[in-house]
């Protein structure tokens, strides 16, 4: 089933060892054409690039199911961002049926087991680092599939 579309604002996959496009989500749960309208509202005005800071000393595991909509049982493990125009982006929002997602965060690692989001934790742990600037790009994403390996940017290509 996945998370059918969604606005992300994605980064380079250096960034961070991922095995998935690295993201932010702002929004899951939507029909292709709204995915559209709202990623055009959000640029006209906010433009396509933000910075959201997160702290890398500080790993969180999500639970599985975040989201209103959200079955799919997916845990992860990764980082809560700060960015300065979110509740902005929460207002935007709400005129699409979306779910939206209140607090920025990335995921870095998947998996329906606790066990192994807890080994990938342990192995990936990145030291001495406090905070970082992440530079991110306003997209759509194609998250349908129930593995984030196939989900994928589709607009704007």
């Amino acid at each position: 089933m996945g998370y059918k579309y969604g606005v992300w604002y994605t980064y380079p996959n250096s960034t961070f060892n991922t095995s998935h496009q690295g993201h932010f989500t702002v929004t899951c749960f939507m029909e292709k054409e709204d995915a559209i309208k709202l990623y055009h509202d959000i640029a006209n005005k906010y433009g396509t690039l933000t910075d959201i800071y997160v702290d890398l000393n500080d790993t969180i595991i999500f639970e599985p199911n975040i989201y209103e909509d959200d079955d799919n049982n997916l845990q992860s493990w990764g980082y809560n961002g700060e960015n300065k125009i979110w509740k902005q982006l929460e207002e935007i929002s709400k005129k699409y049926k979306c779910n939206f997602s209140h607090q920025p965060h990335t995921s870095i690692f998947y998996s329906k087991t606790e066990e192994e989001i807890k080994k990938q934790v342990q192995q990936n742990q990145k030291e001495n680092q406090k905070e970082n600037q992440i530079k991110c790009k306003l997209n759509v994403a194609d998250i349908c599939s129930d593995d984030p390996k196939y989900w994928t940017i589709i607009y704007p290509l």
